[in-house]
């Protein structure tokens, strides 16, 4: 009996893989949807709010890393990023809310000295018990602002009515293109708008900052809404850190942090809802290529249904 050719056999078969392949890399292709790792309650047990995470592949610079909620019934209303401060460190350069309220995006890049990372992502999640999604997507909006292009680029974006909007949280991007042009601030103000700072370090790097902010109409068919807005402050010191938590009985539903530079300046490397049973969020900075120390300021946002 004549013996199978190995040759020809070993080459059918990759034929017949390549002609599959569209489909499976088609359906291969890793999903931007994101691990649960957090849920909380308001005390009236309407909202209830899940933090999702994904981290990215290793890389030096990682530009608009998704993050999307897997459940269909929830809308995305905030998120966060965490690079690195181990080695020589990496900063973000971005932290957004993606179109149509279905996810995040964050950015970061290492600067000047190598520093290859996977950058974590998170989303924040809501449901409001006795609206479905869609329902509850007509009751957000997001609102922006954009700086003009400077080595220090500052936006505030507005409220639509403190009356009538609670402010969710928010977010920015830094359209840099040459060094790098790097977080500082990105928080809520006193007026419950959301502004974003950014700086060039070491070399000089223009950019342009775009300010987001998320809202949710106070008067909904289920309920009014009340917001808490609470700062946590940190030491002053190269690498300074703090946790802020919303009051009690409230659900976190966003987060910031403001670095109070001076100096050479100091850097956001994160930006993180906390694990855990804490309805906190924390940020976190650094000194970069030389010493600079400073103080920070995180900030917790969140929502109660009356």
């Amino acid at each position: 009996m004549r013996k199978p050719n190995k040759i020809l056999l070993t080459a059918l078969t990759a034929v017949c893989l390549l002609a599959a392949g569209a489909q499976v890399s088609a359906t291969a292709e890793p999903s931007d949807a994101g691990t649960p790792v957090n849920t909380y309650r308001d005390a009236s047990g309407k909202v209830t709010v899940t933090v999702y995470e994904r981290v990215g592949a290793v890389a030096a610079h990682t530009r608009d890393h998704r993050v999307t909620i897997p459940d269909a019934d929830m809308v995305a209303v905030g998120g966060g990023a965490v690079a690195t401060n181990q080695g020589n460190g990496a900063l973000l350069t971005a932290s957004y809310p993606l179109p149509g309220f279905t996810g995040w995006a964050a950015s970061s890049k290492d600067h000047h000295a190598g520093q290859p990372h996977g950058l974590r992502g998170y989303v924040i999640g809501l449901k409001i018990a006795g609206m479905s999604a869609d329902q509850l997507r007509a009751q957000l909006k997001v609102t922006e602002a954009t700086s003009a292009v400077s080595a220090h680029p500052e936006a505030e974006a507005p409220n639509p009515g403190a009356d009538s909007w609670a402010l969710l949280g928010g977010g920015f991007t830094i359209q840099w293109t040459g060094a790098g042009n790097l977080a500082t601030a990105s928080f809520p103000t006193g007026g419950e708008t959301w502004k974003a700072r950014g700086k060039d370090h070491n070399q000089g790097d223009p950019a342009r900052l775009v300010a987001y902010g998320v809202y949710l109409n106070r008067n909904l068919p289920v309920g009014r809404v009340a917001g808490s807005v609470l700062p946590g402050g940190s030491a002053f010191t190269n690498q300074p850190e703090a946790t802020a938590n919303v009051a009690e009985g409230f659900a976190l539903t966003g987060g910031g942090a403001e670095v109070h530079w001076q100096g050479v300046g100091n850097l956001l490397w994160k930006l993180e809802p906390v694990a855990g049973s804490s309805r906190g969020y924390r940020g976190a900075s650094k000194d970069h290529g030389g010493a600079s120390p400073a103080a920070l300021t995180a900030w917790a946002v969140g929502i109660r249904l009356s």
